[in-house]
């Protein structure tokens, strides 16, 4: 693969184990009682996205399309 291409990959995989430590995070702070908005306060993320991750029981992926020819 080209440098460029190992590069994004590598950037992608970092940005990738990040959000995974937060759902884990989430989810431990979730299992011991915290409400979402203060997990959200502790963690500096949305409501939202805490309650996204709070409740999905698997680590909520990106779907991947495909790329579409030129």
């Amino acid at each position: 693969p080209s440098v460029i291409r190992k590069a994004r990959s590598t950037a992608r995989d970092g940005r990738i184990a990040r959000k995974v430590e937060f759902w884990n995070d989430v989810r431990d702070l979730h299992a011991k009682g915290l409400s979402f908005r203060e997990i959200a306060r502790r963690l500096g993320s949305d409501r939202k996205t805490v309650k996204k991750y709070a409740l999905s029981e698997t680590f909520p992926e990106m779907a991947r399309y495909p790329v579409r020819p030129k």
